[in-house]
Protein backbone atom coordinates (compact mmCIF):
# COMPACT_ATOMS: atom_id res chain seq x y z
CA UNK A 1 0.00 0.00 0.00
CA UNK A 2 1.57 3.29 1.11
CA UNK A 3 0.53 4.81 -2.22
CA UNK A 4 -1.55 7.78 -1.09
CA UNK A 5 -0.65 10.94 -2.98
CA UNK A 6 -1.18 14.62 -2.30
CA UNK A 7 -0.91 14.40 1.47
CA UNK A 8 0.58 17.16 3.60
CA UNK A 9 3.72 16.28 5.54
CA UNK A 10 1.57 15.94 8.71
CA UNK A 11 -0.86 13.62 6.92
CA UNK A 12 2.03 11.53 5.56
CA UNK A 13 3.36 11.13 9.09
CA UNK A 14 -0.11 10.13 10.30
CA UNK A 15 -0.44 7.63 7.45
CA UNK A 16 2.87 6.05 8.45
CA UNK A 17 1.66 5.80 12.04
CA UNK A 18 -1.64 4.25 10.95
CA UNK A 19 0.04 1.71 8.67
CA UNK A 20 2.15 0.62 11.61
CA UNK A 21 -0.72 0.13 14.05
CA UNK A 22 -1.75 -3.41 14.90
CA UNK A 23 -4.88 -2.86 16.98
CA UNK A 24 -8.01 -0.76 16.88
CA UNK A 25 -7.04 0.64 20.26
CA UNK A 26 -3.85 2.07 18.75
CA UNK A 27 -5.89 3.71 16.00
CA UNK A 28 -8.32 5.14 18.56
CA UNK A 29 -5.38 6.47 20.61
CA UNK A 30 -4.03 8.24 17.52
CA UNK A 31 -7.44 9.78 16.86
CA UNK A 32 -7.66 11.06 20.43
CA UNK A 33 -4.12 12.40 20.36
CA UNK A 34 -3.83 13.85 16.86
CA UNK A 35 -7.44 14.73 16.04
CA UNK A 36 -9.43 14.94 12.86
CA UNK A 37 -6.49 14.48 10.48
CA UNK A 38 -6.26 10.88 11.68
CA UNK A 39 -9.89 10.28 10.74
CA UNK A 40 -9.35 11.80 7.30
CA UNK A 41 -6.19 9.81 6.58
CA UNK A 42 -7.79 6.62 7.91
CA UNK A 43 -10.71 7.09 5.52
CA UNK A 44 -8.33 7.73 2.62
CA UNK A 45 -6.46 4.52 3.44
CA UNK A 46 -9.75 2.59 3.55
CA UNK A 47 -10.87 4.08 0.22
CA UNK A 48 -7.51 3.27 -1.39
CA UNK A 49 -7.72 -0.29 -0.05
CA UNK A 50 -11.20 -0.73 -1.50
CA UNK A 51 -10.05 0.62 -4.86
CA UNK A 52 -7.14 -1.82 -4.91
CA UNK A 53 -9.34 -4.73 -3.85
CA UNK A 54 -11.92 -3.93 -6.52
CA UNK A 55 -9.19 -4.06 -9.16
CA UNK A 56 -8.29 -7.56 -8.00
CA UNK A 57 -11.78 -8.90 -7.39
CA UNK A 58 -14.39 -8.64 -10.17
CA UNK A 59 -16.96 -10.11 -7.76
CA UNK A 60 -16.50 -7.25 -5.29
CA UNK A 61 -16.48 -4.68 -8.07
CA UNK A 62 -19.76 -6.00 -9.47
CA UNK A 63 -21.32 -6.20 -6.01
CA UNK A 64 -20.42 -2.60 -5.14
CA UNK A 65 -21.59 -1.31 -8.51
CA UNK A 66 -25.00 -2.87 -7.88
CA UNK A 67 -25.43 -1.05 -4.57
Amino acid sequence: MNSLEGLTPRQKAIADLLWNTTTLEEVNDLERTLGKDVVLVKELIIAESLDEYMEVSPFVKNFLEEL
